[in-house]
């Protein structure tokens, strides 16, 4: 769900390549809507990978497992997808699975691989998305909402999106895109209208965008120390402790501080 224009699902197909292909019989691969062909990689229960990837793929993966945990990543992840397209400002993005709505995917772009800061920003705003709209958070839809209604299903109101839409976003009122915007344009011009509340202008997206994009953020900066719209959203995630301890595990982890 993060590109900088990601999708928020991406219609896949599996199929074995033959051994007159561009890969070799052991690898499974798949078509991607942003990335084309992707390589796709089984998670086993210590998050190691099958086939065994190398270099990018393995890069990434293994960037990716620093900031979740290993426990979190062989949990949570049954699936992760590598392709390889320059043409494309997708990085990397986040599913649930449609089966196993506990499960998710990570699909990621190699062609991005090379910049390390970028690589990091953007694993870490997809593990916001884990964060936030996990089942646990966002249950499948079974009927009217009345909270926030998202792709994935209908916010718990004691969900940490829905305490950031009440927060942050309630009050644009009907001005602000919808909670599954994806429309470039659209968040152009509300960033445009609003660019001191958000981090970034992809922040303006919609709301799960914002909340990823200021995660990412408050993971990689310092604490704020004023009270403006953008410092108020960091200290949302100040206030939880699992989130501060999340963020103690990424800089220990990356040597950030």
């Amino acid at each position: 769900m993060h590109s900088r224009r990601a999708a928020v699902a991406s219609t896949l197909f599996a199929a074995m390549l033959l051994i007159s292909g561009c890969a070799t019989s052991s690898h499974i691969q798949a078509e991607d809507d942003d990335l084309g062909a992707v390589d796709v990689y089984d998670i086993g229960a210590d998050a190691t990978l099958s086939p065994a990837p190398s270099g990018p793929a393995d890069e990434i993966w293994t960037m990716f497992v620093g900031v979740v945990t290993e426990p979190v990543a062989a949990d949570t992840f049954n699936s992760y997808r590598v392709g390889d397209s320059a043409d494309s400002d997708t990085m990397a993005y986040v599913s649930r699975d449609l089966d196993d709505p506990t499960e998710w995917m990570l699909v990621a772009n190699a062609a991005y691989a090379d910049d390390a800061d970028t690589l990091l920003q953007t694993l870490i705003h997809e593990y916001a998305h884990v964060l936030s709209l996990n089942v646990a958070q966002v249950p499948e839809p079974s009927g009217d909402c009345d909270t926030l209604e998202l792709s994935e299903g209908c916010a718990l109101p004691t969900s940490f999106i829905y305490a950031f839409q009440t927060d942050f976003w309630d009050a644009y009122g009907d001005e602000a895109p919808g909670p599954d915007n994806d429309d470039a344009e659209v968040a152009d011009a509300f960033y445009a209208a609003h660019e001191e509340d958000f981090v970034s202008d992809y922040a303006a997206t919609n709301v799960t965008e914002d909340f990823a994009e200021s995660f990412a953020a408050f993971v990689l900066e310092a604490e704020p120390d004023s009270d403006s719209p953008l410092a108020q959203k960091l200290d949302f995630f100040w206030a939880v402790p699992e989130f501060v301890q999340i963020r103690a595990h990424i800089s220990e982890q990356f040597g950030l501080e």
